[in-house]
């Protein structure tokens, strides 16, 4: 009796959920923003639907026309007559993927025009999980363009100022330069993306932004982001790299501007100082300082720095530019060091000799 109570109450909830229609069943789906009145088939996430062309599809991503190949069940859901398929993903990313799937002549493809982060994110996610090319390459090329793999295509001038204020989250990159407006905490998500999709080129500049956030909203959970329905935060084993990057950045800092204060006063026959803090007593003063301030972790930013408190430097002309042309040395070897902190570690030959060499 119990077992006939049941398979009736489920005959009634099939019934209250899709309707027979000439002996078809319409199941009932929220609309979602990207519907076409004549279009051929729903793709339902998270409860809402999108009506778009199979043909489409079909055309553009091997995944999509493998799958409609299969042959469909004789009690498979419609709605208005077409097809239902239910997605896994959120139906945010559906959206994002589905409008750029549908028109390459969209703002997902113009050079000029900014995406968010989450935009970006849902093309390179999902252009590759159903193999659209164009969509994932589009969603790479935006990403290269923010964590490049130079140091004066990654410290611009927009760069510099918006990673200098890293107090404000909100700020990172937000220019038609780099295509993609972000949050400095979505670096993190970009950390786990470089991951999952063998995108290694670009940790370095992602790391490297990473450990300009506070080490509070790095470790804790909450500040995580929420993207495609999953909170994104660093894996035990980042979270550790950049904790470790953070320190290293503040060490290397502090020894690059006390090692080109150490330019100063060296040519005597060119200082021109003569005033009452001659060039020599002011570096002395600011190297006092340094050993007892904390200067942040930003050393890949230009000499603008040795500008600011607690480091204005005020030397004579030529002892400025000796200062600066020592500082930008060191920055430079800074980049380096940083990258070879994520190169893959180069294959040997049994007898030690690097393969690559002939």
């Amino acid at each position: 009796m119990s077992a006939l109570m049941d398979a009736t109450a489920q005959k009634k909830r099939k019934r209250d959920s899709a309707d027979e229609v000439g002996g078809e069943r319409n199941c009932e789906i929220e609309r979602g923003a990207f519907w076409y009145e004549d279009g051929n088939i729903v793709l339902v996430a998270e409860g809402k639907g999108f009506k778009v062309y199979r043909g489409i599809l079909s055309q553009l991503s091997v995944v999509f026309r493998d799958m409609f190949s299969l042959p469909q069940p004789a009690d498979a859901d419609l709605h208005e007559g077409c097809p239902v398929v239910c997605m896994s993903d959120s139906a945010q990313d559906l959206l994002y993927f589905l409008s750029a799937l549908h028109d390459f002549e969209s703002k997902y493809f113009n050079t000029s025009e900014d995406l968010t982060f989450d935009e970006v994110s849902a093309m390179l996610r999902l252009g590759s999980k159903f193999e659209v090319e164009r969509i994932k390459a589009e969603a790479i090329r935006r990403f290269k363009l923010c964590f490049p793999m130079l140091l004066e295509d990654f410290m611009t001038a927009d760069t510099v100022c918006m990673l200098r204020e890293y107090a404000d989250e909100t700020r990172y990159y937000a220019s038609t330069a780099c295509g993609i407006s972000l949050s400095l905490g979505d670096c993190r998500a970009v950390i786990n993306l470089a991951r999952s999709f063998n995108l290694e080129y670009l940790l370095p500049a992602a790391f490297y932004a990473c450990a300009q956030i506070p080490t509070e909203q790095l470790v804790l959970p909450k500040y995580g982001r929420i993207i495609g329905g999953a909170s994104w935060v660093l894996s035990s084993e980042d979270l550790v790299l950049c904790l470790n990057l953070k320190e290293w950045l503040n060490l290397t800092l502090r020894e690059n501007i006390a090692d080109c204060l150490e330019t100063v006063g060296e040519s005597w026959s060119d200082c021109d100082n003569s005033g009452p803090n001659p060039c020599m007593e002011l570096k002395n003063r600011i190297l006092f300082r340094l050993s007892r301030v904390n200067i942040g972790t930003s050393a890949l930013l230009d000499d603008a720095i040795l500008e600011d408190e607690p480091l204005p430097i005020d030397f004579c002309g030529a002892c400025t530019s000796d200062c600066r042309d020592a500082y930008e040395e060191s920055r430079q070897a800074t980049w380096t060091k940083l990258r070879e902190r994520f190169d893959p570690p180069r294959v040997q030959s049994v007898e030690g000799r690097d393969p690559e060499v002939g």
